[in-house]
C-alpha cells in the first residue's frame, strides 16, 4: 500500500533580483526583474506502508521543502502530490492525527512542564486509549534509557536527552508516517546509539512509515534499506541503498590473512586494487558475483587462516557519487 505518492511535483519561488541600485529605483516604480528558484523540481516517487527511506543531499537540495509539502505546511506549485490518499494541504487537520516529525533541534514539547506532562498531553490530544499509552510508555522509557531525567523540565535537559523525549513523542501515539530531519545531528556517540537502536527496534516491531533526512550517512546505512539523493530540487538517485555503489560499479573489498608471510595471486582478469602486505592480501573493486571465484584462485595458492568481505564504505560511495558523471549531468 502506497502511502505517500508524488507525481512531477514541483514547488517554485518567485526572487526579486535586485543586484544594483538600478534595481532598487526600478523596484520603486514596480519594475523589478524576477528570477524564478525551484526548490522542488519535477519530483516523482512513492512510499509504501513501513518503509524506511533516507532522504540524502547537501545544503540547498530541497529535502526541508519536500517535507514541508508532504506535512502541507506549503503548498505545491505543479505537480501532484498524495498522502493518505489526500492532498496535505487541503487535509492537514486529517492527516497530523496520523504524522508525527521531528525536527533536528526544534522542540514539539512543552519547554517548561516535564517531558511525562508532555506524554500525558498527547494521550489526551490523540485520544488514546490509556492500556495503549501506558504500554507505549513504559516500552519507550525502558528503550530510550528515560528514567533518570523524565520528570524534569525540558528546558533543562541535554540535547542528548531531549532528542530520546522528543522521539518518544514522536512514536508515543502510534502516528503511520514519521518524518525525522537531523535526529542524531550534535549528539554524543553513545546518545546516538541510544537513538539509532530505538529505531532499527521501531522498524522490527512496528508498522510506521519513515523517511529520515540526515547528514550522518552511517544513520542511512543503518537505519535504511532504500535512498533517495537530491540535489538542486531533483531527485538524482532512488532505489535501494547498496544499488550507490553498483551504479559507480564500485566493488567489494575482499581481504585473506595467510599463514604463508609471502602471499601470491596470479594474474586474473579485471581491475582490481591489490594491497600485499606480510601474511595479508587486501584485494578491493571485485564485484559480488567475482567473489566465489577470487576466494579459490587465493586458497588455491596460499594457506589462508581467515577471509573477510565488506561492503564499499557508504560515506566514500556518496561522495563518489556527488563527483560521478551521473551527478554532473544531473
Amino acid at each position: 500500500m502506497e502511502l505517500i505518492e508524488l507525481k512531477n511535483l514541483t514547488k517554485v519561488y518567485t526572487v526579486k533580483d535586485l543586484t544594483s541600485m538600478k534595481d532598487y529605483f526600478s523596484a520603486l516604480l514596480g519594475r523589478v526583474p524576477e528570477e524564478k528558484f525551484f526548490a522542488v523540481n519535477d519530483v516523482s516517487f512513492s512510499i509504501a506502508k513501513g518503509e524506511f527511506v533516507g532522504l540524502i543531499g547537501r545544503n540547498g537540495a530541497g529535502k526541508s521543502t519536500l517535507i514541508k509539502l508532504l506535512t502541507g505546511i506549503l503548498t505545491p506549485s505543479t505537480g501532484e502530490i498524495s498522502v493518505f490518499g489526500r492532498i496535505p494541504h487541503k487535509s492537514r487537520q486529517q492527516n497530523n492525527y496520523k504524522i508525527s516529525a521531528v525536527f533536528g533541534q526544534r522542540t514539539q514539547l512543552k519547554w517548561d512542564i516535564s517531558a511525562y506532562e508532555s506524554f500525558r498531553l498527547i494521550e489526551y490530544m490523540y485520544g488514546m486509549q490509556h492500556d495503549r499509552w501506558q504500554f507505549n510508555i513504559e516500552r519507550f522509557i525502558k528503550m530510550l534509557d528515560l528514567s533518570a531525567f523524565i520528570y524534569k523540565p525540558v528546558r533543562t535537559l541535554s540535547l542528548g536527552q531531549r532528542m530520546r523525549v522528543e522521539l518518544c513523542a514522536a512514536f508515543l501515539y502510534d502516528p503511520e508516517i514519521v518524518f525525522l530531519d537531523e535526529p542524531t545531528i550534535g549528539l554524543d556517540i553513545f546518545a546516538k546509539e541510544v537513538i539509532v537502536d530505538f529505531l532499527l527496534e521501531i522498524r522490527r516491531t512496528k508498522q510506521a512509515t519513515v523517511l529520515l533526512t540526515t547528514h550522518d550517512v552511517s544513520d542511512i546505512e543503518q537505519l535504511c534499506g532504500r535512498t533517495i539523493i537530491m540535489d538542486k530540487g531533483k531527485v538524482l538517485f532512488d532505489g535501494n541503498t547498496a544499488g550507490i555503489a553498483e551504479i559507480l560499479e564500485m566493488g567489494i573489498l575482499v581481504e585473506f590473512k595467510c599463514e604463508n608471510k609471502e602471499v601470491s595471486l596470479a594474474p586474473m582478469p579485471g581491475k582490481y586494487q591489490v594491497t600485499n602486505l606480510p601474511h595479508c592480501l587486501k584485494i578491493g573493486g571485485v564485484e559480488k558475483a567475482a567473489v566465489p571465484q577470487l576466494v579459490q584462485a587465493v586458497m588455491g595458492q596460499n594457506r589462508v587462516l581467515e577471509i573477510k568481505v565488506e561492503p564499499p564504505d557508504f560515506e566514500k560511495v556518496l561522495k563518489d557519487f556527488y563527483a560521478s558523471k551521473i551527478f554532473r549531468q544531473a
